[in-house]
């Protein structure tokens, strides 16, 4: 429908626009700065930012239609008080009419004693819609347009219903013991003591600190999507939704709950199907959140693993590279430095192994830059990987630069124990070089060994095995044994 308008061009004075919004009712458009102050907003910030706002001309008494910016519609009217001169905010019909059962928009800063300061600490009060009742000043309903939330206020029990989530109120117990240092969530609860938790899904801001706080950024957009949970009777979050259960893990990893984060995207967050865009955002976030401010080994398997996750979905829908995505090069460089940190680590700390089929994803990704002590380093890896899993990429370029490499390298470990046919090679050796096993280490125990034996495809996988994860001590044990056996036969 067409709406007759009108400009007015004065010199040295602001453009003015008029609009013909009811027939021959004319309005002058309204800026934004009229209704903001110094300290706080005359309206809530969600009408100044998504609504016009249109004064009414030569009319009694004065009234100002808001008009949603994406759909000219109107869904709230302020209207001027002739006696009071103080203006009241109705909710409309899209034809302008008031609705009355909806009662007046209360301004929360100057309402304090209303109970929707119950949710101040899950949305920004000037985003919060508190109706009442024009006369009583009685709380009759809360609206949360940014979260598509709404609650009415039940005056005799005191409590906020939900209208999404029938039967379920806003709990006066807010803690989450699982999650002690986040408190951006809302509880609710039944008569029948069954609890749900709301989560904003915004960006999460990791604590610098050691207590373990975080906070959700609200300030980022004007809508958001709601996820929903149920608490058991621990109090334990769970979510039937894969991007619901990826959020969870963000939220742990942000509060370096790192076994609880670890056990939900293994076990967890994988599917057959495709992920969505949303779910991919959400991997996206738990690699990214806090890749710079955590150094936890744990940390970085985990994310290593949720990237894992990332490029096999984008590899198996074929899906282009994204400059701003995962597979930017920014991004992949860091890859290969949190990789090359895990290969590092995992010789001696013991943290979350990354399955050796996801691990190959990576490597396949990994690029070539670097020195020739980590080149050696990833390609030994790779050869490891190989002769594991039986997978190959013929497409790789470690598959190619592997061929003029040597493989005797070290090799990041994994929890196996020595073969005793390994052992037993070592001892036959030992007729012919002579060494003192209770003076070895674990890294010279095959210097002595047929390097070009270890490389064939019988011995590879051998060989990988028993430079995994022994110390000193328990491989001069073994190997004193071996040794023993041998000289006495």
């Amino acid at each position: 429908m067409l709406i007759p308008c009108k400009i007015l061009v004065e010199t040295n004075q602001p453009i003015t626009f008029f609009k013909e919004l009811e027939p021959e009712k004319w309005y002058q458009y309204t800026p934004e700065n009229h209704f903001s102050s110094d300290k706080k907003p005359i309206i809530s910030q969600y009408l100044i930012n998504h609504y016009n706002h249109w004064h009414s001309i030569d009319r009694l008494p004065p009234e100002i239609l808001a008009l949603e910016k994406k759909t000219n519609t109107c869904s709230y009217k302020m209207v001027q008080d002739t006696e009071t001169s103080q203006w009241r905010i109705y909710s409309t019909t899209p034809d302008h009419q008031i609705d009355i059962k909806k009662g007046i928009l209360a301004n929360i800063y100057q309402q304090e004693h209303l109970p929707s300061q119950l949710l101040n600490h899950f949305e920004d009060p000037k985003f919060i819609h508190a109706w009442i009742d024009p006369d009583t000043k009685q709380l009759l309903s809360i609206d949360l347009p940014r979260l598509n939330l709404s609650f009415k206020y039940d005056s005799e029990q005191k409590r906020l219903y939900s209208e999404k989530y029938e039967g379920f109120f806003i709990s006066v117990d807010q803690s989450l013991k699982p999650l002690s240092g986040f408190t951006q969530g809302l509880v609710l609860t039944n008569d029948k003591q069954e609890r749900k938790f709301l989560l904003p899904l915004q960006r999460i801001i990791p604590d610098l600190s050691l207590n373990r706080n975080i906070k959700l950024d609200n300030t980022e957009h004007d809508q958001y999507a709601v996820l929903e949970y149920t608490l058991d009777s621990k109090g334990n979050p769970h979510s039937n939704q894969i991007q619901g259960k990826l959020y969870l893990v963000s939220l742990h990893l942000a509060q370096k709950n790192y076994d609880e984060a670890y056990k939900l995207l293994k076990y967890k967050c994988s599917k057959i199907s495709a992920y969505s865009k949303g779910e991919l955002t959400m991997l996206t976030s738990i690699v990214q959140t806090t890749q710079i401010l955590d150094n936890h080994p744990k940390a970085l398997s985990i994310r290593l693993l949720a990237y894992t996750l990332y490029i096999k979905e984008i590899n198996a829908a074929n899906k282009e590279k994204s400059d701003e995505g995962l597979d930017s090069f920014g991004q992949l460089q860091l890859l290969r430095k949190q990789y090359l940190d895990y290969l590092k680590l995992i010789q001696n700390i013991d943290l979350f192994q990354i399955p050796l089929e996801s691990e190959f994803e990576i490597l396949k990704k990994i690029s070539l830059n670097g020195d020739e002590k980590e080149l050696n380093l990833l390609v030994a890896r790779y050869n490891y990987l190989s002769a594991k899993t039986g997978l190959k990429d013929i497409q790789s370029s470690l598959h190619d630069f592997r061929q003029s490499k040597s493989l005797l390298v070290d090799t990041p470990p994994v929890s196996v124990d020595i073969p005793y046919n390994i052992l037993d090679e070592i001892a036959k050796s030992h007729k012919e070089n002579p060494i003192q096993p209770e003076t070895m280490d674990y890294r010279s125990a095959f210097s002595f060994f047929d390097a070009d034996r270890l490389l064939t495809q019988q011995f590879s996988p051998l060989y990988h095995d028993a430079r995994q994860g022994i110390n000193a001590e328990n491989l001069r044990i073994r190997l004193q044994l071996a040794l023993s056996n041998n000289n006495s036969q």
